[in-house]
């Protein structure tokens, strides 16, 4: 790759007319192009999220005496807060949609316009494409404008929808309007602080971490405020925003107005931002690194730890506080189910009849896999990256061989799947004696470990996708995203068996105190190993790009 293009030659090459913007709506077209799959996905999901939850609610409380009491039943547990929100407006179906997803909506539709437009602005200048993009007659704005502005439409689109399918079983159409703009809202919101860390970060990753890390501790000050009697760090948090609306209560409309004035500041940031740095640059460098790897860097599997530790990381302490976090809910989750017989219901479906709490443990670790197999899905592909970024071709010029070069990296993948899933698991453990509530050691390192052979078959899927077909390399967070979906929304959608087997977590077995059903568990590492192999064999045949 080329030095990174100066100011001045970028600033040259404008159109005839000098116009900042010129040929944004050009590049707006092509981004919707390229990401049509992407974007449709994103969609779908985060519109049947409140649909599947309405209908959930219809039939969990069908009659008026049900839903009475739900503000107090929900409400008398202050720990239930830090998931959910405050349980106010349960009695209607739009207050406990409200009550259920809006902080989980604004996380969701804020993770897709970070990884949207950092997409399409740091990593566009990171692979060397801006490069390219830059000589031609396009405004200086016009990358970094057309990636919002997909966002930002696509966000709107995710609204409207939502709006619209949920007027209906709410009964509210100011309400669901309410709702779905304050989603949209903190889509623009996050889309816009993506703008400005792509400006800052001199690389994806580090754009990427930056906007994530804002969007985590969003996330855990508004749980704070809610699972206490602290109202200021809620008025913090991007993601409390879209609670404090209370669309089917007060509604304060004059809140998604702050919404959107906080993403104008952002994005007004990041053009600032965009004027002082050079295309390729970040405002905040990366140190340079010594001249000569040490001892401990002098092999493909110590390069890949080095390479993929600071990730590791930060998902650790990601699914530290969820573990943390669950673990205190045990005891309200015992005591809820005690006064609802339908509650009880779902989670012996979920984690086996032998018990709540055992059903509860199985149902937040299967969870949290899930989310676990995107990490996972995301270090595989960093292969792919390597590939297309020029460094592969570097790193087998040296002695080292293509096969360890893959190995590390999905070893890697591997390796801190099971890290992970342990982490939560003792985080679960530690917040659960902290409150009083004494768990099965055996239960909660069983559930976290039979997830595995689940997380291994994703794995050997991506890298099937990696050794033999690169070049669809989306078909690994397409396979990530089924799973998750599948997990999340066909129990309660009623989906037919043969499309809930799609997702390897399906077949993943309960735990309980008197053990668990090993036959799925080998037949799973069976599967597992198959595709690793499969895998192996396509990276081994095909060319490496140079």
């Amino acid at each position: 790759m080329s030095a990174p293009t100066t100011e001045r030659s970028a600033a040259t090459s404008h159109s005839p007319g000098g116009g900042e913007l010129t040929r944004t709506g050009l590049l707006a077209r092509f981004v919707v192009r390229r990401d049509r799959i992407r974007l449709l996905i994103w969609i779908a999901v985060l519109v049947m999220l409140p649909v599947a939850t309405a209908s959930a609610y219809e039939s969990l409380y069908p009659t008026p005496a049900e839903r009475a009491g739900l503000d107090a039943q929900f409400g008398a547990t202050k720990a239930l807060g830090m998931v959910t929100g405050p349980a106010e407006n349960l009695g209607t179906a739009g207050g406990f949609v409200a009550w259920r997803l809006s902080a989980t909506l604004a996380a969701i539709i804020g993770l897709m316009a970070i990884f949207h437009v950092v997409r399409h602005t740091r990593t566009e200048e990171e692979t060397g494409h801006a490069e390219l993009t830059y000589p031609t007659a396009i405004g200086r704005y016009a990358p970094l404008a057309s990636a919002v502005l997909t966002s930002a439409i696509a966000s709107l689109v995710i609204g409207i929808l939502i709006a619209t399918t949920l007027i209906g079983p709410t009964g509210d159409t100011a309400g669901s309007i309410a709702f779905g703009l304050t989603t949209a809202a903190a889509g623009i919101f996050f889309a816009c602080l993506a703008a400005l860390t792509a400006q800052l970060a001199a690389s994806t990753r580090a754009a990427l971490g930056l906007a994530c890390a804002v969007l985590g501790v969003s996330f855990i000050l508004r749980g704070i405020s809610d699972s206490s009697d602290i109202a200021w760090p809620k008025w913090l948090s991007p993601i409390g925003w879209a609670q404090l609306v209370e669309p089917y209560g007060d509604r304060r409309w004059w809140v998604i107005a702050l919404q959107i004035v906080a993403a104008l500041a952002l994005l007004g940031a990041a053009v600032a931002m965009r004027n002082r740095r050079d295309v390729g640059s970040g405002r905040i460098e990366p140190s340079p690194g010594p001249a000569d790897a040490g001892p401990r860097l002098r092999s493909m599997w110590a390069l890949a730890a080095r390479l993929h530790r600071p990730s590791l990381i930060g998902w650790g302490v990601g699914v530290l506080i969820a573990g943390l976090l669950f673990g205190s809910l045990v005891n309200a989750v015992s005591n809820i189910a005690g006064t609802s017989p339908e509650i009880v219901v779902i989670l012996e479906q979920l984690g086996g009849a032998k018990g709540i709490t055992a059903a509860f443990i199985g149902m937040t670790t299967q969870l949290v896999a899930m989310i676990v197999g995107l990490y996972v899905v995301s270090t595989i592909l960093t292969l792919r990256t390597d590939e297309t970024s020029g460094r592969a071709e570097l790193l087998l010029g040296t002695p080292a061989t293509r096969m360890s070069w893959f190995a590390s990296h999905l070893g890697f993948a591997v390796a801190g799947s099971l890290i992970l899933l342990l982490i939560f698991g003792g985080g679960l453990t530690l917040s659960s004696l902290i409150a009083g509530t004494e768990l099965s050691g055996g239960v909660v390192l069983g559930s976290a470990l039979v997830q595995l052979p689940a997380v291994l078959i994703l794995a050997g899927v991506v890298a099937v996708v990696v050794g033999w077909i690169p070049s669809a390399s989306g078909l690994g967070w397409a396979a990530g995203g089924l799973a998750l979906a599948i997990g999340l929304f066909g129990p309660v959608l009623d989906l037919p068996t043969a499309v809930l087997r799609l997702s390897p977590y399906y077949s993943v077995p309960k735990v309980t105190e008197s053990g668990t059903d090993w036959a799925p568990i080998v037949i799973q590492l069976a599967i597992a190993a198959a595709l690793l192999v499969i895998a192996a064999v396509g990276m081994r045949r095909r060319n490496i790009p140079t």
